[in-house]
């Protein structure tokens, strides 16, 4: 066997080996100043005999230094000028060990003095280890110095870092206060300013004058001119931008505030304007850091693969085109990892799934994952830290309280500890820390409904669910990136109606149904692996339940257990493998959904078993107990949840008459919630997620921000006439004008109010259209 000539690996082994150890011999040659041919000095008179081979085999520099410098050959004795001894004697012991030891104190001298000497993984070296140590207190020195030595990928990476930590930067840096005027402009510029509200911008703009505010104020206006002003809350920009000080001592100023008191005007005015009205740039939406995708469901009575993204700042959604290849599901669960989003069990009308799929956001693919070991429709999904739990469901005969867990890393579902409850129609979310546009990017396999979805990285995946036929344990993975699917591993059982959560890299799936009962059991996905492991069973079956975590833990609330709706609560603690019963719910609710925000727990909607309901709670995990929340608009079950922009969503349903498309946030701070853009169709038991940060972004948001007036005012037309005066409450994007009538006269645009006033009436909007049929809800 020594000699055999198919032993490879062994031979590839015995080489690499054999390499570092002769490194290491020529290393040790070195110190013992043996065989040596040149020596290196640093300024402060420090001498280091090398091999000039090696150190040319390192470094083009002295490649050159000892090649072609005249009478190279004979030269043995060089000075490295501007170098300290310290860093040189480094870079010549990464020459022969390829192994350097990178810290704050050194990383500065130790990059410039590599881009210097040409140690290019040298160089690598410093430039990861500046991009790992990247926080909001020293990212634009980062980018600055970056920027000094050409190291213009770590630039790039410290700029993003910038413009997506902006709130923070602005307002905890004090590298911020004393960046130069031009540099702040062109950051504030960016279309990828991470801000949910211009607000932000012009209360950074403050700080940085009033650090230097003699020599700083007359900067105002020229920063002014690049904040989106014209996005302001009304009162804001009245109160604390056009009578400001700064604003006010400089003329120059006078231009803009006309511009932007015009627009908020004519915004008033909007839907008595004839002709088409563009959006100019003081109102441009910046490009959104968070994506929303609301996956399958149910609609037009089946299960449906359509997916849409939500663009937050434009208030659009979008259409996905990459649809899974696997089919349409419903009352499935999802899951977020990284980039990929997992879509859990489900129902698509025949067959209830076990099997999950994960759609990778940046690839744009979708693909099978391990399938859970139990069928789920109506299943609870949670995330802790990588693991996906899948909870309860219904598998077509039983409710379930089994749970499991997926590791994304070895593919794989394994059981955990069943709930005390079995349990249908719950949900299942995650925590960490407005128009919709279509995907085109439809799933090949095909549509489905009652499933879940997570997310990891830039991947979705879609998890068990319904098509109208069967239940699947299958799992579907859209990559948003590339804008693919690919098949992942099955669950271990069928589910639709099941809830998905994540947690780390970890996909859970809980409960569900599989085409004949409720399930307790969970299971969990690991993306790495492509399996899906099960874990402790819940204390109840249930389908059609929702869960959240937070803090380490998976709460799972409400569900359907095959003969009634219920209220019972369980926490799933992955350390001790152990679900526990918590305080019940004030309100028995299946189809519900629930999701962590602000560190509690939010039940929203629901179905009591009588009628939907629009009533939400909420759980304080330290003091176990539920408050109510202001009620929704619309009451709705089997609807998505989710937060972006530190608001909810909730979004599409079933309202007990017929599948909804309306969607509508609410805001903790103000407790009251608001209407968003509806979808592009009517759906129930679909599933949505969040994608941070998606390199590919502009491929999910609103592609035409110049014709967002346009848009809005054709939306105010058909409102006024569909809803026959049913007031909701608008999201706090459209600035009304009051009782300023005085201050309009002073800037001489009282002309434009009576020009307005005079104009013939517009002519009547087209009728609504008509609604879809209405859905027979499954179970």
């Amino acid at each position: 066997m020594e000699n055999d000539p198919n032993n490879t690996t062994a031979g590839r082994e015995t080489g690499r080996c054999m390499s570092v150890a002769a490194m290491q011999a020529l290393h040790r040659l070195r110190e013992c100043r043996l065989l040596c041919d040149a020596i290196v000095r640093a300024d402060d008179g420090a001498a280091f005999p090398v091999h000039r081979a090696i150190l040319s085999a390192c470094s083009p520099y002295f490649l050159a230094l000892f090649t072609t410098t005249l009478h190279s050959r004979e030269q043995s004795d060089v000075l490295i000028s501007g170098v300290r001894s310290e860093i040189l004697l480094l870079l010549i012991e990464y020459a022969y060990l390829r192994r350097i030891e990178v810290t704050d104190a050194n990383v500065h001298e130790l990059l410039m003095t590599a881009d210097y000497l040409a140690f290019l993984g040298v160089l690598q070296l410093c430039c990861d280890h500046l991009r790992a140590s990247l926080n909001p207190k020293n990212c634009l020195g980062i980018m600055m110095f970056a920027r000094r030595v050409f190291c213009y990928k770590l630039e790039a990476d410290a700029r993003r870092y910038l413009l997506r930590y902006f709130v923070t930067v602005a307002t905890q840096s004090d590298e911020f206060l004393h960046l130069p005027l031009e540099e702040l402009n062109s950051i504030i510029l960016e279309d990828e300013l991470n801000v949910k509200s211009e607000e932000v911008v012009w209360e950074a703009v403050l700080r940085w004058v009033n650090y230097d505010p003699d020599s700083r104020w007359q900067h105002t206006v020229k920063l002014m001119g690049s904040i989106r002003l014209g996005l302001l809350d009304t009162q804001f920009f009245l109160e604390n931008v056009k009578d400001h000080p700064y604003v006010t001592g400089n003329e120059g100023s006078r231009p803009i505030i006309i511009e932007t008191l015009k627009f908020l005007y004519d915004l008033e005015m909007i839907a008595q304007r004839d002709g088409e009205v563009a959006t100019p740039e003081i109102a441009r939406p910046r490009v959104p850091h968070e994506v929303l995708f609301a996956i399958g469901g149910w609609s037009g009575g089946s299960p449906t693969a359509f997916i849409e993204t939500y663009d937050t700042r434009a208030d659009r959604w979008i259409k996905v085109e990459e649809v899974d290849p696997a089919g349409p599901r419903a009352y499935h669960g999802t899951a977020v990892l990284g980039y990929c989003i997992y879509v859990i069990g489900g129902f698509d009308g025949m067959d209830y799934f076990n099997s999950c799929r994960c759609f990778d956001a940046v690839s744009k693919s979708w693909r099978e994952v391990a399938p859970m070991n139990a069928r789920r429709c109506y299943v609870s999904v949670a995330v802790l830290g990588e693991t996906i739990y899948a909870m309860g469901g219904y598998d077509g005969h039983h409710r379930q309280n089994t749970a499991e867990r997926f590791n994304h890393r070895t593919n794989q579902w394994s059981l955990v500890a069943p709930m005390n409850a079995q349990r249908s129609d719950a949900s299942a979310a995650a925590l960490d820390s407005r128009d919709f546009d279509d995907v085109e990017e439809v799933d090949p396999a095909g549509p489905r409904a009652y499933h879940g979805t997570a997310v990891l990285g830039y991947c979705i995946y879609v998890i068990g669910g319904f098509d109208g036929m069967d239940y699947f344990n299958s799992c579907r993975c859209f990559d948003a990136v590339s804008k693919s699917w690919r098949e992942v591993a099955p669950m271990n059982a069928r589910r639709c109606y099941v809830s998905v959560a994540v947690l780390g890299e970890t996909i859970y799936a809980m409960g569900g149904y599989d085409g004949h009962h409720r399930q307790n059991t969970a299971e969990r996905f690991n993306h790495r692996t492509n399996q899906w492991s099960l874990v402790a069973p819940m204390n109840a079956q249930r389908s059609d339940a929702s869960a959240a975590a937070l803090d380490n833990k998976i709460y799972i609330t409400g569900g359907f257990n095959g003969q009634e709706c219920m209220n019972s609560v369980e926490v799933y603690d992955p350390d001790t493998n152990q679900w526990t019963n918590l305080a019940p719910m004030r309100s028995r609710r299946s189809g519900v959904s629930c999701i962590a925000y602000h560190n509690k727990i939010y039940v929203i909607g629901g179905f009591n078993g009588i009628s939907r309901m629009c009533s939400g709670e909420v759980y304080d995990p330290a003091a176990n107990t539920w408050a109510p929340v202001p009620d929704m608009y619309n009451p709705r079950s089997n609807f998505a949840i989710e937060v972006i922009d530190d608001m909810i969503f909730a979004i599409g349903g079933f309202n007990g008459v017929t599948t909804i498309y309306h969607v509508e946030c609410y805001d903790e701070r103000t407790n009251e919630w608001y209407e968003a853009t509806d979808m592009n169709i009517y759906r129930s038991a679909l599933s949505a997620c969040v994608i941070m940060g998606l390199p590919n972004v502009y491929d999910y948001i609103h592609k035409h921000r110049e014709r967002l007036m346009e848009e809005k005012r054709q939306k105010i037309l058909l409102s006024e006439t569909a809803r026959h005066g049913q007031h909701r409450t608008a999201l706090p994007d459209v600035h009304l004008m009051e009782d300023n009538d005085d201050m309009l006269e002073q800037l001489g645009l009282m002309e434009n109010q009576a020009a307005n006033n005079d104009a013939p009436a517009p002519p009547p909007p087209p009728p609504p259209p008509p609604l879809p049929p209405q859905p027979m809800e499954q179970d």
